[in-house]
């Protein structure tokens, strides 16, 4: 059961640094209405009538604990461009903290572009185009990132680590910031760090981790397994605090700091779903449930929980509010008593 005045009390006390990679998603919608045939191509020419522009990767999880409550500072690398512009943008508009966020000429800032056709007033998702430009991270900036790192640790509860990208010491994460990041979780016990990694969940060590099945295998495994291994392959991984691992309709995989194996069932939902972001807000759950002194079977629930919410958009990745999360909580029986009253 949760206690949904402690909760909210949390979540607005929460104070988070999402430090990742950012990138840029936009939706380009294309309503065939307005379809031509010009002179000089046989082919039908598609009109942009509309472009939504949205924080993504690590933006994405920012986002979702902005809409439930909490105060974030944003940490990443971006380029000095028209989608870093527009990101930055975005990040504002969300009221987050930008202060933190390294703009770099060189550097392309990652967009991922989702074109919609509007066909007699239905959406139908095209192929997404994704840029695909990263250069090495040079000692300079990893200094400055490491700098930051520790300027910000004393303002914040919780480190959040959004890694998207696939190119290793590409981005805001190289082996030496890591290091650091290891480093300051040691000195500061206290605090929450946790990492989200697609490719490079073994290069952290007694810090929470968090991933899907997928990149689990993948990452530590060359053979395709199922489910059942993860709690073998866990193995393979250096100390940590808990795994939590997403496996979709099943739910989640909790490997405890002991090597006790829980499932953790996923919230049944009567509806299509979208699970494009699904994992992003089932982070930003467990991390409020550390954050609330829950035990790690509680906090991966509420993951569950908020992803199931989060999941029920259709059109973007979603998000969760407050509101939406009672509601949640109400309908699968998860309020104390006396709290309905």
């Amino acid at each position: 059961m949760f206690d949904i005045k402690d909760l909210r009390k949390n979540i607005e006390n929460l104070k988070i640094a999402v430090i990742g990679d950012y990138c840029l998603d936009q939706y380009w919608y294309m309503d065939s209405k307005f379809d031509k045939k010009l002179d000089y191509t046989n082919d039908i020419v598609f009109a942009l009538t509309d472009i939504v522009y949205c924080p993504g990767g690590a933006g994405n999880v920012a986002n979702n604990f902005v809409k439930l409550g909490a105060n974030v500072k944003c940490v990443g690398l971006i380029g000095d461009d028209g989608p870093g512009y527009q990101l930055i943008k975005c990040l504002e508009n969300i009221n987050v903290n930008v202060d933190n966020m390294i703009r770099i000429q060189e550097k392309e800032t990652h967009t991922c572009v989702r074109p919609i056709r509007i066909i007699n007033n239905k959406n139908i998702a095209l192929n997404e185009i994704l840029t695909f430009k990263f250069e090495a991270t040079s000692k300079e900036t990893e200094s400055q990132i490491k700098n930051i790192l520790k300027n910000i640790i004393n303002e914040v509860d919780v480190f959040v680590l959004v890694e998207q990208f696939d190119d290793n010491n590409k981005g805001i994460f190289t082996d030496n910031v890591r290091e650091e990041i290891i480093r300051l979780a040691e000195i500061y016990r206290e605090k929450i760090f946790i990492v989200d990694s697609r490719k490079y969940i073994n290069k952290y060590r007694n810090i929470y981790l968090k991933c899907n099945k997928n990149e689990f295998i993948e990452t530590l495994s060359n053979v395709d397994l199922d489910e059942t291994h993860i709690s073998e392959l866990s193995r393979n991984l250096k100390e940590f605090k808990a795994l939590f691992v997403t496996c979709g309709e099943n739910g989640m995989k909790l490997i405890d700091y002991d090597g006790t194996v829980s499932d953790i069932p996923a919230i049944k939902v009567e509806q299509e779903v979208n699970t494009c972001g699904a994992g992003d807000s089932a982070t930003v759950g467990i991390v409020i449930g550390l954050y609330s002194n829950y035990d790690a079977k509680k906090s991966a629930l509420l993951g569950n929980i908020i992803a199931s919410i989060t999941i029920k958009d259709l059109e973007s990745t979603g998000y969760p509010t407050y509101e939406k999360l009672v509601e949640t909580l109400k309908n699968n029986n998860l309020i104390k008593s006396e709290q309905y009253v």
